[in-house]
């Protein structure tokens, strides 16, 4: 098999066959001002994106959205908002690692004790001046740590 291979490979070293060559000469043949001109984007399509979290038990959208498309259009209202089947796309559901891991999780597990003080960031202007409160009042009670 690495002889084939190596063989294979020598024949094609001998023919010289370069696919980049052939669009390295289209290149070459253009003005540089009409390759470095800005192009506008590409036409846009008009499909109305349905993004739905992916589940493997979801059944082929795609293949709904095409076999009730007249049914959409039967109306006028709806075949100007979907003049074609609208485009689906999945967002991926948190698993077990998000949900373990991900900061906003453990935010929840390791709290801070609600205080009233300096927070002790570096950049922080306010810092210097604030006094951390023994003491705090409302309106309806007073409390004390």
């Amino acid at each position: 098999m690495i002889i084939y291979n190596l063989c294979y490979f020598y024949s094609f070293l001998l023919l010289m066959y370069d696919p980049k060559e052939k669009e390295l000469t289209k290149v070459d043949a253009k003005e540089r001002g009409e390759l470095l001109k800005v192009r506008g984007r590409e036409k846009r399509s008009k499909r109305v994106p349905l993004v739905t979290t992916f589940s493997r038990d979801l059944p082929n959208i795609n293949n709904i959205f095409r076999k009730h498309l007249p049914t959409l259009h039967a109306s006028d209202r709806m075949k100007n908002a979907f003049p074609e089947p609208p485009l689906v796309s999945y967002r991926r559901d948190a698993n077990l690692e998000d949900i373990l891991v991900h900061k906003k999780h453990n935010k929840m597990f390791f709290r801070k004790p609600n205080k009233s003080g300096p927070c002790g960031a570096q950049r922080c202007v306010i810092c210097p001046y604030m006094v951390e409160a023994v003491r705090s009042k409302t309106r309806q009670a007073t409390s004390t740590p």
